[in-house]
């Protein structure tokens, strides 16, 4: 009778065993995965962002902001190729471009940047 239940017992074990290893494991990294990108483009966003204002505020061409946010970015131990700086560049502008538009178009309040 012991060893039907030792038997069941390890069934069992082995079962939950299975079920952590292919479904519980695989849904945690993924979460934790996407929960790290999404820090580093918010820290990446940021780097750009302040780039370009640190650009405008001191005459900087375009190279220059480049290799400020660059260096930037690796002091937050982020590696930003000037590729991936160009991308996200665009990225925002774009996004800026799009809120200025919706500034104009009444569609946010410009004092809070809330949709009205």
């Amino acid at each position: 009778m012991a060893d039907i239940i030792i038997t069941i017992v390890g069934a069992v074990i082995a079962g939950l065993g299975t079920l952590v290893s292919r479904y519980v494991i695989p849904w945690l990294r993924a979460r934790t995965d996407a929960e790290t990108l999404n820090a580093a483009l918010t820290a990446i966003r940021a780097v750009v962002t302040a780039a370009y204002n640190e650009g405008v505020k001191n005459g900087w061409n375009g190279d220059t902001q480049k290799a400020w946010a660059i260096s930037k970015a690796a002091e937050f131990g982020l590696d930003l190729t000037e590729a991936q700086y160009d991308v996200l560049r665009k990225s925002a502008v774009a996004e800026v471009k799009g809120i200025a538009a919706a500034v104009y178009a009444g569609e946010l309040n410009e004092t809070e940047g809330t949709r009205i």
